[in-house]
């Protein structure tokens, strides 16, 4: 059953056990090459009884045993056995295999078969409020009694225990008549752990095997308790009740588990898997598998429960039946899958404070009648399914393949998650590990409705004929219908229509979403996508076309990272020069990148999970993959105007502005014809306005400073400013025009720009003017750059190249001796001497004299 027990952990009850060294160790052989022969010898050694420590049992059968820890010692003693096949203790008809009373210290008993006790396998006495834990033993052949005097169980417990990782099989609670049957509930565990002298006590139960256990009540489990009580990840298969041994008595109807009267009980992730139906003559005897009655708190979640039915599949066992007769107790039954059972959920008493049922798979309760049974006096939850749950026969666990996705993935409580932080399924198995993406899409008040997005994670593992989780007509089924008013208006990838609407119908929707590629959401209403779906590899490549194409990528790495981090050695070697994020951008010009700054820090801006950018470059990436060898950042955050208003639109200008940082206003504000392109917060003394000119006619940009609580200063408006253009980096000027198709601008509010070029200021001159036949041209170079001198007759034909190269920053003298580029002498009249640096040309006239 190991295989079988593969569960998640949803809510785990914290184990607070204090920690002792255990500075004994004995060891106990039959043989008599031990510290001792006998468990009992070893335990009551004087040292282990002062000191505590361990007890090493080597293979053998051992005789029933009794171990009591008063008051007095609060020590650490675990007795463990080598194996637990061949380390048995046994009762021999004695009462107790095992008993235990455990005042104050932690106890540990491990890795033992414990048999043939009369009454129980191991009995933890009333006063135990120390930690006893049994664990990994094989407990079985009990509670042979028929005529008992006290309760009889494989464990009966009545303090303090963690039992866990054990399998209960074969013990059969016998009862000879009526009399007795009080003393034959439990078959596995009874609990009895009422007591005033402690408060926080418990007793857990995880991690075991319960096979083929029968008694008068509760073939598995019966607890009453005003502890708390925690069961979770156990396996039931083959529990059952039994008639009494004479007269063929009727037992009661509890054929797994009853939990009565009890202050705090949580039943999680348990599999309830073919139980026995007890087949009578006579009158009928309901049955149910699991019982909460009259629980002050009783939380039920994450459990499958299933077939328990008898071989014909007209008579069989409820699934949950909740009986309240106190008009107390809150009970929540949430994420389980019930399934062909007799019936699903049962309320045989509703009075109660609350019931809570929701979110669980309630289906085919009984098979033969289509699931008419599913709700027995309760209503189904607002969020519970009814549909065949696809589980694993042997793992339980939910199907995902080609074929078929089991409806329990991802479709539990979204306030709890699986052990792969999604949202947790339905049943006591999760899922193979996967993600959950929940994109919320915004209304049209939010970013004009506007949402730039990738898909990371998506299904691509299960595809049918009718259905294919990555196709966009079923992806986004859910907001393309109906299609007159329906939530999404469009979806765009690299500029052009992605799913769209035409001709009275959607268009796109057999076109498949790409992991690693963007693409852009126009909403007319909100809505969120649920993806369930299995991510694309962190180093995954991808190709970046070149010549300045605009490539729509997906971030798919799950850490934050800023832009020079996630783009590595490729941030640093100008080949890709433009990143356009929905929030913002980062160009790179003149050497630099420029990209808007925060408060905090200096840094590049961040890339976050399923965020997409558009992003250019110069030449060709054949194998681009993000670096995820940096270690994450947290996530860039920039606050909306507040002052300013202006409608987002699917694309953008980026408009880096360079502020004077002892005059930062604390808004931006761009506007063509007195309407607002784009806006921004001030947060340092470089920021960035997403320009949005495709609504607006041509016009100049003015901006205006809103100053705010951070000065007394009026606002103020600035029609003309230092700046540049993408299009003509070294053109400077005085004002940017939207019809101007830029890839980006730069303008600065400041003197000292570390944005805009210096103003190429040339000087040429010629001595003497007029001349006969040479004269002296000077002329100076205010930066390194190539330069070009030449001579143009009064026609502007072409006569001498004086100059062609680079050259260094300074003044320079260059002698013309009058003569042509083939060294003719040329005749006298009016000639024209240019100059071209860095993009600027410079003329002069001057006169040759004969």
């Amino acid at each position: 059953m190991e295989e079988k027990m593969k569960k998640k952990s949803i809510i785990v009850l914290m184990i607070m056990i204090p920690v002792f060294l255990l500075s004994v160790v004995l060891n106990v052989k039959q043989d008599g090459t031990g510290d001792y022969t006998s468990i009992s010898g070893a335990f009551y050694d004087e040292d282990m009884q002062s000191e505590g420590g361990i007890i090493y049992v080597s293979p053998g059968i051992y005789c029933a045993q009794y171990y009591y820890l008063p008051s007095s010692i609060e020590v650490d003693i675990d007795i463990i056995g080598i194996n637990n096949e061949t380390c048995i203790i046994d009762g021999n008809g004695s009462s107790n295999a095992m008993e235990i009373i455990n005042v104050s210290s932690n106890f540990v008993i491990k890795n033992f078969t414990i048999e043939d006790g009369d009454y129980t396998g191991i009995k933890i006495s009333s006063g135990s409020y120390g930690f006893s834990t049994i664990e990994n033993c094989i407990i079985t052949d009990c509670c042979n009694a028929a005529y008992p005097i006290y309760q009889k169980s494989g464990i009966v417990c009545h303090g303090n225990a963690i039992i866990q990782n054990n399998t209960f099989t074969g013990i059969e609670n016998v009862w000879a008549y009526y009399a007795w049957q009080d003393y034959s509930i439990g078959g596995a565990i009874y609990i009895d752990f009422h007591t005033s002298s402690i408060s926080n006590g418990y007793v857990q139960i995880m991690n075991n095997d319960f096979i083929d256990n029968f008694a008068a009540d509760c073939g598995a489990i019966y607890a009453t308790s005003n502890q708390k009580i925690s069961v979770s990840n156990n396996y039931f298969e083959g529990n059952g009740v039994i008639e009494s041994m004479y007269l063929q008595n009727l037992p009661k109807n509890c054929v797994i588990a009853a939990f009565e009267d009890c202050n705090s009980v949580s039943f999680y992730n348990n599999i309830c898997y073919e139980n026995a139906y007890l087949d009578i003559q006579g009158p009928n005897l309901e049955q149910h598998s699991l019982k909460f009655k009259d629980c002050a708190i009783a939380e039920i979640f994450n459990n499958t429960i299933t077939q328990n039915l008898n071989s014909t599949e007209i008579e069989g066992i409820n699934g949950i039946v909740i009986d309240a007769t106190d008009d107390e107790g809150d009970y929540e039954i949430v994420n389980n899958a019930i399934y062909a059972n007799l019936s699903g959920i049962v309320c045989s008493n509703n009075d109660y404070n609350s019931l809570t049922i929701d979110y669980n798979n309630v289906y085919d309760n009984p098979p033969y009648s289509n699931g008419s049974n599913n709700y027995c006096s309760v209503t189904a939850g607002s969020n519970d399914i009814s549909s065949n749950p696809h589980l694993a026969s042997n793992t339980f666990s939910p199907i995902w393949s080609s074929t078929t996705k089991s409806p329990c993935i991802d479709t539990g409580d979204p306030t709890i998650t699986d052990a792969d932080d999604t949202r947790s399924d339905i049943g006591a198995v999760c899922a193979i590990d996967h993600n959950y993406d929940l994109i919320e899409l915004p209304d049209p008040s939010v970013d004009n409705g506007l949402k730039w997005l990738s898909f990371p994670s998506l299904d691509d593992v299960h595809s049918t004929s009718t259905y294919d989780p990555d196709k966009a007509g079923d992806l986004l089924f859910d907001i393309l219908d109906p299609y007159e008013d329906s939530e999404l208006e469009y979806v765009s990838h690299e500029n052009d229509y992605f799913v769209w609407k035409e001709f009275g119908s959607w268009q796109g929707t057999e076109y498949i979403f790409s992991k690693t590629d963007g693409y852009i959401f126009q909403m007319n209403e909100a809505a969120t996508l649920e993806i369930s779906g299995f991510k694309v590899s962190d180093n995954t490549h991808i190709q970046l076309d070149g010549n300045s194409y605009e490539n729509w990528i997906g971030y798919w790495l799950e850490e934050n990272q800023t832009l020079s981090d996630a783009f590595g050695d490729e941030w640093e070697n100008g080949n890709i020069y433009s990143i356009k994020h929905q929030d913002w951008s980062a160009y790179y010009s003149e050497g630099t990148w420029k990209y808007k700054t925060s408060y905090e820090t200096d840094d590049p801006p961040t890339l976050s999970y399923a965020d997409m950018v558009k992003v250019k470059c110069h030449n060709t990436i054949s194998s681009f993959c993000w670096d995820n060898g940096t270690p994450g950042d947290s996530k860039s955050t920039f606050a909306d105007p507040e002052y300013y208003s202006y409608e987002e639109q699917i694309d953008y200008i980026p408009l880096f502005i360079e502020l004077d940082e002892t005059d930062l206003p604390q808004e931006i504000g761009a506007f063509v014809s007195d309407e607002c392109i784009g806006a921004t917060v001030v947060e340092s003394d470089l920021t960035q306005i997403n320009a949005y000119t495709t609504s607006v006619n041509p016009g100049d940009i003015e901006l205006e400073l809103y100053y705010g609580s951070r000065s007394a200063m009026q606002n103020k408006t600035i029609a003309t400013y230092k700046c540049v253009s993408s299009n003509d980096p070294e053109k400077i000027q005085q004002s940017l025009n939207t019809g101007e198709n830029a890839e980006a601008w730069f303008v600065s509010l400041r003197e000292d720009s570390s944005i805009i070029p210096s103003a190429i200021e040339l000087t040429l001159t010629n001595y003497p003017n007029p001349f006969n036949p040479t004269t002296t041209i000077s002329y100076n170079i205010p930066q390194d750059g190539k330069v070009s001198l030449e001579i143009y007759n009064i026609k502007g034909q072409h006569v001498r190249q004086l100059v062609s190269g680079s050259q260094p920053e300074g003044n320079y003298e260059v002698v013309w001796n009058g003569k042509d580029n083939i060294g003719k002498q040329v005749s006298s009249g009016i000639y024209y001497f240019r100059i071209t640096v860095c993009g600027k040309t410079l003329n002069k006239k001057m006169l040759m004299l004969k």
